[in-house]
């Protein structure tokens, strides 16, 4: 979604409220962003967008909630480093959960083969 929106201000020059309305249209986004029919301004959708919760992680509701908030109320530049530091930022979060991926694999699939001779013995 940010490299989306990075690219609607640096060469489309969209409105905020074009960028919204494009990225709602797109179905995988569709589920994250608040109903376009229920806001009307920028206030509204934003006070949407917090109430809907779209991430379990409350940090990146923060950071979203925080891009939503700055677009369009800057010049074009301040906002591209807005999503470029955000871009790093998910980054390395996702560089973190990639590193714990390997430890969760090989507990669940403990836990998966303990609960299955559970079963088996509850079975028998």
């Amino acid at each position: 979604m940010l490299f989306e929106i990075k690219a609607f201000i640096s060469f489309d020059n969209m409105t905020f409220f074009t960028i919204i309305d494009s990225l709602y249209s797109k179905e995988c986004y569709s589920c994250i962003l608040p109903i376009s029919s229920l806001w009307q301004d920028k206030e509204s959708f934003l006070k949407a967008l917090t109430k809907s919760k779209p991430f379990i992680n409350d940090e990146l509701n923060d950071r979203l909630e925080r891009i939503f908030k700055l677009l369009g109320t800057t010049d074009k530049q301040t906002q591209i480093e807005l999503i470029n530091n955000e871009m790093i930022y998910f980054e390395k979060q996702a560089d973190i959960l990639r590193g714990q991926l390997p430890v969760k694999q090989k507990l669940y699939t403990s836990l998966g083969l303990a609960s299955g001779a559970l079963a088996a013995v509850i079975l028998l």
